[in-house]
């Protein structure tokens, strides 16, 4: 899918969903149309490694251009922003992950992030912008 009229503001790094045997992590790619999350790859049993397979990619990733980005993956995962029915930030606690819960017409996703130093009031205004009242903090 082309990018046509889209415009690229933001990418949300170093975000990952938890399967039953792996963890797939994302970029996440904010435009003014929708959020696209970027397949940087898997990694299995992260209770015995946890390598984020996206980390050696990232330095070249953010050099793409916006049709590069939506063709970087089969495996990306495109929201269109009227789909969302709510996204919840959560901080970062002494006991958990920092995470974002994307609720859909259809489906949830929940990423997670180890990151210490995530954004979020940042990243709340910004989808706060393209989303409304539908981003929880």
């Amino acid at each position: 899918m082309k990018s046509d009229g889209e415009i690229l503001n933001k990418i949300i790094s170093k975000f990952f969903e938890i399967g039953f045997y792996n963890q797939i992590y994302y970029e996440i790619v904010v435009t003014n149309k929708r959020l696209i999350l970027v397949n940087m790859g898997e990694s299995y049993k992260p209770w015995m490694l946890s390598i984020d397979p996206g980390m050696n990619k990232r330095e070249e990733f953010e050099k793409l251009d916006l049709d590069e980005i939506i063709g970087y993956s089969k495996k990306n995962i495109s929201i269109d922003y009227e789909d969302i029915k709510e996204i919840q930030l959560s901080d970062r606690t002494l006991l958990k992950n920092a995470n974002m819960i994307i609720n859909t017409k259809n489906d949830e996703i929940k990423l997670y992030t180890k990151e210490k130093q995530v954004d979020f009031l940042g990243i709340f205004d910004l989808l706060q912008k393209f989303t409304g009242k539908k981003v929880i903090f």
